[in-house]
């Protein structure tokens, strides 16, 4: 589906350079202040961004891409967050990434392009989830509220 992907011409658009230029220089100016300071945790932070952006764009041209990428985030996710300080945007960052991927899938369900998930298996299935909704009201197992406390 790379097809689907917005293609940015600039040589058409003499306006659409000259911002794309300014928009590359003063970012390279900022990268070049963060690496004179020596803030390396916040250049990784905007890169991360940049990726996640990328990531994002990526999702939502393709969710079964999507659910790779948020399993493999999930994987490596604890990694990111021991180097660069323990930091919560990276926590919450798997919640974000899942949303983007439902909002992909529904709209590829609203488009026909997924057909409709009928297991083979569905009556017994259904029984064990009609099992677990009766254990759910069953006053002779265990729980918190009928633990005793002597």
């Amino acid at each position: 589906m790379i097809g689907s992907l917005p293609s940015f011409r600039f040589s058409r658009s003499p306006g659409l350079t000259l911002a794309a230029f300014i928009g590359v220089l003063f970012l390279a100016y900022e990268v070049a202040q963060l690496v004179l300071e020596g803030d390396i945790s916040t250049l990784v932070m905007c890169g991360m961004a940049f990726v996640g952006l990328a990531v994002v764009v990526a999702i939502l041209n393709d969710w079964r891409r999507g659910l790779y990428l948020l399993l493999g985030w999930i994987l490596f996710e604890d990694l990111f967050r021991k180097y660069l300080g323990n930091n919560m945007a990276i926590f919450f960052t798997k919640d974000v990434l899942t949303i983007v991927l439902y909002i992909a899938f529904f709209a590829a369900r609203r488009d026909h392009l997924i057909k409709k998930f009928k297991p083979p298996f569905l009556i017994p299935l259904l029984i064990f989830i009609w099992f677990g909704v009766i254990q759910m009201f069953n006053p002779a197992s265990t729980s918190i509220s009928s633990a005793s406390w002597e």
